[in-house]
This record gives structure tokens, C-alpha cells and sequence, in this order.
């Protein structure tokens, strides 16, 4: 199982742990990439400032310095959480609070 949070605070104070014989790994989504496992759970899909998406905004001298900027609502969040949901062979989890849904998990739904 793997645990994916976008957030390094939570990755270095945490790794992984055992419930009941079953090895948890707890990883961010950066730290997740290229790797694969049986059922990934993916939390904190809240609109919040550190939800996923976070309401954390670009500085506006990127479109200046970065060739491939996008205008698009949380693009580098959008291929993050692609990267996220990914990552597993069998099973992926979305954990959110009910009134507080993240904006990604809300455009999911329509297809449910």
C-alpha cells in the first residue's frame, strides 16, 4: 500500500508503518513517481491552501522565465495528481472531507 500525500513534511517524519502484518509505505506524489504498488490511497483531496490541489499560487515572474507556461487551472497539480492516481496495479483510494472536495475529485465524479 502506499500513502500519497504531496507534502516533504509528512515524508521525512514518516515513511512507512505495519498494521496488522501489512507493510504502509507513506511517500509524496513526487517521491512516488516510477514506482508501483497493489493499492495506492490517496489523501487530503480537499479544497484547501494545502489540499490537493493547493491554493499555493505560481509567482507571476514564471510566465516570463518558463518557456511552457500554461494558463490552465493547477496544471502542475493536475500531472501531479495523474502521477498519483498511476501508480497503483489494482486499487486507488480518494480521501476527502465531504464539504470540503477538491476540485479534482469533483470533475471525477462526473464520470462515476
Amino acid at each position: 500500500y502506499f500513502f500519497i500525500h504531496d507534502s516533504f513534511y509528512y515524508y521525512i517524519c514518516l515513511n512507512y508503518f505495519e498494521y496488522k502484518g501489512t507493510k504502509i509505505k507513506y511517500l509524496t506524489i513526487h517521491a512516488s513517481k516510477g514506482l508501483e504498488e497493489e493499492c495506492v490511497i490517496i489523501i487530503n483531496l480537499i479544497d484547501d491552501y494545502l489540499g490537493i490541489p493547493n491554493k499555493k499560487t505560481n509567482d507571476k515572474i514564471l510566465k516570463y522565465v518558463n518557456k511552457n507556461y500554461d494558463n490552465y487551472p493547477y496544471e502542475e497539480e493536475r500531472r501531479l495528481f495523474y502521477v498519483a492516481l498511476t501508480r497503483t496495479k489494482n486499487e486507488v483510494f480518494l480521501l476527502s472531507q465531504k464539504d470540503k472536495k477538491s476540485v479534482f475529485l469533483k470533475e471525477l465524479e462526473q464520470f462515476l
